[in-house]
């Protein structure tokens, strides 16, 4: 195995933060290390790219970068029930992973708090919907458009 790492921080002052991982390098095209994002990268509806930290009955903890790590609840773990109830024994530390953002809350005391990442491993929500849906419930059509609905009956 190669250890690959990067470094930041300022030349002059020391400080700075080098991390190194036994992951496989992500490459960008011209052959530079590929950036790992921080929360404020990320915006809803991304596709990333990270490991497990940590699953527990009810969630998935993935790690985007040291700068960015995020939650996949249990109903976004996966469609199958099977896996739904027991994350544990289907997601292992460090197993590599894809994802889709759902949302990025950003801190509510900008001095303590940390920004939330809320994930799913369901890529496609549309492509998911089988008899029962991703969390369970029967999938339905999307009502046709300029139909009125009433905000319950909403998907």
């Amino acid at each position: 195995r190669r250890l690959s790492g990067s470094a930041a921080g300022s030349a002059a002052g020391g400080g700075g933060l080098i991390e190194c991982t036994m992951r496989p390098l992500d490459v960008t095209a011209g052959g530079a290390a590929a950036p790992r994002p921080a929360v404020s990268d990320l915006s809803p509806g991304q596709i990333v790219t990270g490991w497990v930290r940590d699953a527990t009955d009810s969630c998935v903890w993935v790690c985007l970068s040291h700068r960015a790590k995020g939650r996949v609840p249990a109903a976004e773990a996966s469609a199958d029930p099977a896996v739904v109830s027991d994350l544990p024994s289907h997601f292992a530390f460090g197993q590599p992973v894809t994802a889709r953002v759902l949302s990025v809350r950003p801190p509510a005391d900008a001095g303590r708090d940390k920004p939330r990442l809320t994930l799913s491993f369901i890529l496609n929500p549309a492509a998911a919907g089988t008899a029962a849906g991703p969390r369970g419930v029967e999938a339905r059509p999307p009502p046709a458009e300029g139909t009125l609905v009433r905000r319950s009956e909403e998907h």
